[in-house]
């Protein structure tokens, strides 16, 4: 069995605030850090929509053929 999103989601929120404490560096360096990985996961996001759209929309073309 998987293990569950939610456990996930935990885990990474642990080992990330982790990894704050553990750099023992001021919130004004910490702040802009957390912003541009932000800014990366949201492009990554929007790409990630983008294939999976495109992916879906040619998955119904070939199964519009074979009907």
């Amino acid at each position: 069995m998987d293990k569950p999103i939610q456990i996930n989601i935990e885990e990474l929120k642990n080992n990330i605030a982790s990894i704050i404490n553990d750099a023992k560096l001021p919130m004004c360096i910490i702040t802009p850090v957390i912003k541009d990985i932000f800014e990366q996961c949201s492009l990554i996001e929007k790409q990630q929509l983008e294939f999976a759209k495109k992916e879906y929309s040619k998955s119904k073309v070939e199964l519009e053929k074979k009907e």
